[in-house]
């Protein structure tokens, strides 16, 4: 069974890749969590749902027993709306840099972040990878600055990492 951790799994689309990752079956997935409200919004996720084999790790634990989990994949979600502030929005970059780094130290196989469309600016006309950035928002802005910090913190290593823009 590879074990799959979620971050950001308190959010829409965390619980919705969770469900996912259930429901096929195969995998143990694990849930990290920032603080205890998200703690509490995935508790009361997975009763809601059945789900009683979501592991819930705090930050604290992740980050000073990361070689003991054995991870197969990361799936990095976890970033403040441009609502919470720009303050926010710099801790979650410095937090993903700490995710990062830990993955490649502790030889995580994969790693996913989500990233953003909004890289690409107000374009309409269909993106494709070649497609050039204009990030013009400071969420837009910070998720292509965390995309940059995963290639050249991964780049090498022996974790397979990849950018998805949604």
């Amino acid at each position: 069974m590879k074990k799959i951790l979620v971050t950001g799994g308190s959010g829409f689309l965390g619980k919705e890749l969770i469900k996912q990752l259930i429901k096929s079956g195969g995998f143990k997935v694990f849930v990290l969590c920032r603080s205890e409200n998200d703690e509490q919004t995935v508790k009361t996720f997975a009763q809601e749902n059945g789900y009683k084999d979501i592991k819930i790790i705090s930050s604290s634990d992740f980050f000073t027993k990361m070689d003991s989990y054995n991870f197969d994949c990361v799936v990095h979600m976890a970033f403040a709306r441009l609502k919470k502030g720009e303050e926010e929005i710099a801790k979650s970059i410095v937090y993903s840099k700490n995710v990062f780094s830990a993955c490649k130290n502790n030889n995580v196989k994969s790693l996913i972040f989500v990233s953003s469309q909004g890289v690409y600016g107000n374009r309409q006309e269909i993106r494709t990878v070649d497609t050039p950035v204009m990030p013009n928002t400071t969420y837009s802005m910070a998720k292509y600055a965390v995309e940059q910090l995963l290639e050249e913190m991964l780049n090498g290593s022996d974790t397979v990492y990849s950018s998805l823009r949604l």
